[in-house]
């Protein structure tokens, strides 16, 4: 079934189906694309994107179509109705949320030291995490 998707991983596609159906919690699902989608270690919302058309692929494919049906009608200028918005609401639920997936990737690599990005962005990470901290004690 997604042979097509999973050409270059050196994984069956048996054990890809079993996976699907076996992990089920968030980490467990951000761990595994991190582990076979190497780009996504630099990069949360492309793990965001990963994570969720692997594990919630016809959840994710739905939010698409409702993005492309609220674009063609109602554009930049109409608001939508409620029901639209109740609609809306009830997909998005469906998704797992970046910021989780984000807080996944970083204990698998700040603590658990898997999985890590390059280097330079290793070296930017470190640098951005010092100059908040000295940002915060000033005020």
């Amino acid at each position: 079934m997604y042979d097509f998707y999973f050409d270059d991983w050196d994984i069956s596609d048996e054990e890809i189906e079993e996976l699907i159906e076996k992990l089920e919690k968030t980490k467990d699902r951000t761990e595994f694309i991190l582990k076979h989608v190497k780009e996504t270690r630099e990069d949360d919302v492309l793990l965001w994107f990963f994570v969720n058309w692997v594990f919630n692929r016809d959840n994710f494919v739905r939010m698409g179509k409702l993005i492309l049906w609220l674009n063609k009608n109602f554009g930049n200028r109409k608001l939508p109705s409620e029901q639209t918005v109740k609609i809306a609401k009830k997909v998005l639920s469906t998704i797992i949320p970046e910021d989780s997936i984000s807080r996944c990737r970083r204990k698998i690599q700040n603590e658990e030291g898997k999985y890590l990005p390059p280097q330079p962005v290793r070296v930017g990470r470190r640098y951005m995490k010092d100059l908040w901290r000295r940002a915060s004690k000033r005020f």
